[in-house]
């Protein structure tokens, strides 16, 4: 199921997870008005009169009704218009559709803020002049409905990607035969009574070389450490940074002592931009970022963004064309990388030159998770050894996280369930207490001693659940 497709309580509650790490979901709002609205169809035949005209090679103008050939302007584009009826009365019938539907979808959340007053303007106009006698927006749904495919949409990127995910080229060496331990499937009646600790991770994948992106070859193949699969390569169970592994193996013996249960470590995913913490992130990258591309970096913008960086982020910043620049990046803590990609992930950036931000996050992404939502749980489980004690973690089990702690792969849950079937005590507690569900990821994140007793009644309620997804 695609984020297009949740109910739309849970559509909202992503969209303000994703909005809380920084991406612009305007367009996923306007998407899923338009698919869900009642007025689809007016909006599809709109879409399709539309995709005809741009498939000729014209742009429409003067309300759809007139067209011209595409580039074309003066007096050469007046002695090519052509009329388009159909491109008129689709985008007519569209636009009263629109102005219908509109105070509904603002009382849902379904318009994004900067296309308030548009709306109001395009309602009033319809009211006064007999339809859709006004311009829309840009980005309003009424104009370029064909411009706008879902495909190119992805919470891995900020802004329209260059081609869907699914034609993306990326190329791997496969790891070794042995490197990960075979998958099994836990069924979620096998879980009744045991107790869950989260193990929120990124969505990163584990084994293997990264070799390309998007068809570039990459000078130093990255290798790719995981992710969900850690569970199932030769290093610990789970790995993060020192305290922060100190503290949650300290919260997990405490859980065992309390319910006397060994306590199942569950991977839950973080949000799609969450590997930008990564090493793995910041070798892809930079692997595309060499000072001979000088030549093909437009000069203004890696000033702009060398600006940026040493204003907001590291005053001692070497600049992104730097021959130290690489080694400079590596050695920068993961909320500083972070915020080079999120700086980065902008079209005015890749337009100059610089490397593809959200096809990059999406070449080191495990493939089970590109269309996960954030908190989806179970896709592997373990149990830590008895002792809970922490280790460093060696360079060649993963670089990004210095500590790890040992245990047992046991298996995970043949299809991941959303995060609020499963951490039910959690979500619950938030919403008593009046907290958004944008701020949920972070308190979870930040809550190491969140555990949750799967009960017999939970069991049925996600059995019927899944029943119902599969009718």
């Amino acid at each position: 199921m695609g984020i297009l497709d949740l109910p739309r309580d849970q559509f909202l509650s992503a969209v303000s997870e994703l909005a809380a790490q920084g991406v612009n979901t305007d367009e996923l709002v306007r998407q899923y008005r338009r698919q869900n609205s009642p007025f689809a169809a007016a909006y599809d035949w709109a879409d399709r009169a539309a995709s005809n005209v741009a498939d000729r090679g014209r742009e429409a103008g003067f309300f759809g009704l007139l067209s011209k050939p595409e580039g074309t302007s003066g007096m050469e584009a007046i002695r090519n218009l052509r009329v388009e009826p159909q491109n008129f009365a689709a985008g007519l019938l569209g636009g009263v559709a629109q102005a219908v539907d509109a105070p509904s979808a603002a009382a849902m959340g379904l318009i994004p803020s900067q296309d308030m007053p548009m709306e109001a303007l395009n309602t009033a106009g319809m009211t006064q002049l007999g339809g859709a006698a006004m311009p829309a927006p840009a980005d309003a749904l009424r104009m370029g409905l064909a411009r706008r495919d879902p495909r190119l949409y992805h919470p891995a990127s900020g802004i329209k990607l260059q081609r869907p995910v699914s034609e993306m080229e990326f190329g791997y060496d496969a790891p070794p035969e042995d490197f990960l331990l075979p998958e099994r499937t836990i069924k979620i009646e096998d879980l009744e009574g045991k107790v869950l600790v989260p193990a929120f991770g990124d969505r990163t994948r584990a084994g293997g070389l990264l070799r390309s992106i998007m068809g570039q070859e990459l000078p130093t193949p990255v290798e790719l450490q995981g992710g969900a699969d850690f569970m199932r390569s030769a290093g610990g169970i789970w790995a993060s940074e020192p305290d922060a592994m100190a503290t949650k193996a300290k919260h997990i013996e405490r859980i065992a002592q309390e319910t006397g249960e060994e306590p199942i470590l569950t991977y839950t995913a973080m949000g799609a931009q969450a590997g930008d913490f990564s090493k793995m992130m910041s070798d892809a990258m930079m692997q595309q970022i060499r000072p001979s591309m000088a030549n093909y970096i437009d000069p203004e913008a890696v000033a702009r963004f060398d600006k940026y960086v040493r204003d907001k982020v590291d005053k001692d910043w070497v600049g992104i064309l730097s021959p130290e620049a690489s080694s400079y990046v590596s050695g920068m803590t993961g909320s500083n990388r972070r915020s080079l990609w999120q700086e980065m992930d902008k079209t005015s950036y890749r337009d100059a030159g610089f490397p593809d931000v959200g096809a990059t996050r999406l070449a080191i992404t495990d493939p089970r998770l590109i269309d996960a939502q954030p908190f989806d749980t179970g896709l592997t489980m373990g149990i830590l050894n008895r002792g809970f004690e922490v280790s460093p973690t060696p360079k060649d089990v993963h670089s990004t996280y210095g500590a790890q702690i040992q245990g047992e792969y046991l298996g995970g849950l043949e299809r991941p369930l959303a995060g609020e079937l499963v951490w039910q005590d959690f979500f619950r507690k938030r919403r008593e207490a009046g907290a958004k569900p944008a701020s949920d990821q972070r308190a979870f994140m930040m809550t190491p001693s969140i555990s949750q007793r799967v009960t017999s009644q939970q069991v049925d309620e996600i059995s019927r659940y899944r029943e119902g997804l599969q009718r």
